[in-house]
């Protein structure tokens, strides 16, 4: 009985994520936050500003 085409014959590609700069990249984003925030900015204000 022959193999089916599944997950097993797709070809390999590299998984590996590079968690370190996402962890990096959401960490500088809350900083922002948090300092527009302490500012004195309304969360809208933030909102605008990010469009």
């Amino acid at each position: 009985m022959p193999r089916t085409k599944g997950s097993k014959n797709r070809p390999k590609i590299n998984t590996t994520k590079d968690y370190a700069s996402q962890i990096a990249k959401k960490a500088e984003a809350e900083s922002v936050v948090k300092r527009l925030l302490a500012s004195g900015m309304s969360a809208d204000e933030i909102l605008e500003k990010l469009k």
